[in-house]
């Protein structure tokens, strides 16, 4: 095992309602797999390097990779832009896939997966954190939420960064530099990136065409859309919407 293996003592649990089966396996880390009848959800959880009291979950809830928290005694969960890639997600769609039918025979593949997509998470969290601490100050958390509440109204239509600067009361030129600081992103990345998050909850949410879904989002072209779509995730948004949760 290496040194990030080593800072965890963790529990693999994998759950099936529909078969009623379940097996477990202690190794370093933790991941705790849930299914009901609408959702899915795992979390790896852990202890942040310099942080011995605090523990952190990380995971995937019906379509995307964020951090988990208590709130209230209730668990609730937040989508992290930089946990969101073509990789995470495919690997937790394939995970998903091989607890939901492989056999207790299998168990062993199952850990290495698991144990691939918690490092992979880690990882990112991890160099986030580093690269955010040593960031320069950038957006205030008030305008930055106004920015975001201004893109997610906005979602179906152009969002122009003179717009977004205009909205942040700063230069275009500096608003880019100062919107990087804040998020590790450029505007239009970071745009981009909600519009798809956007998408993934209507997929999943409701039975609409995906050609609407693809203009409720800002796009107009369906081929577009699609292209964008799997690039993120690894899966094209039909293929996305029938392996989701019901």
């Amino acid at each position: 095992m290496n040194d990030l293996n080593q800072q965890f003592k963790l529990r693999y649990c994998f759950r099936t309602f529909r078969e009623s089966r379940s097996f477990c396996n202690v190794r370093h880390g933790v991941l705790c797999v849930r299914f009901s009848d609408q959702e899915f959800y795992f979390v790896f959880e852990g202890i942040p390097p310099g942080h011995s009291q605090t523990s952190l979950m990380l995971g995937y809830l019906n379509g995307s990779c964020g951090i988990f928290g208590m709130e209230e005694q209730r668990l609730h969960f937040r989508s992290q832009i930089h946990l969101n890639d073509q990789l995470s997600n495919s690997l937790a769609h394939y995970l998903i896939e091989e607890i939901q039918s492989a056999s207790s025979e299998d168990l062993h593949s199952l850990e290495n997966l698991a144990a691939t997509l918690w490092k992979y998470l880690w990882k990112k969290h991890c160099n986030f954190l580093l690269a955010k601490s040593n960031r320069p100050l950038g957006i205030s958390p008030f305008k930055f939420k106004r920015l975001r509440t201004f893109i997610q109204e906005n979602l179906d239509a152009e969002i122009s960064t003179n717009c977004m600067a205009e909205i942040a009361g700063l230069s275009p030129f500096h608003f880019i530099r100062m919107f990087k600081r804040s998020t590790g992103l450029t505007p239009h990345q970071f745009v981009s990136h909600m519009r798809m998050e956007h998408a993934k909850d209507l997929l999943k949410q409701t039975e609409l065409p995906i050609i609407e879904i693809c203009l409720q989002t800002g796009f107009n072209s369906p081929s577009h859309f699609s292209r964008t779509f799997k690039r993120n995730y690894g899966l094209t948004p039909l293929r996305f919407r029938q392996e989701a949760p019901v």
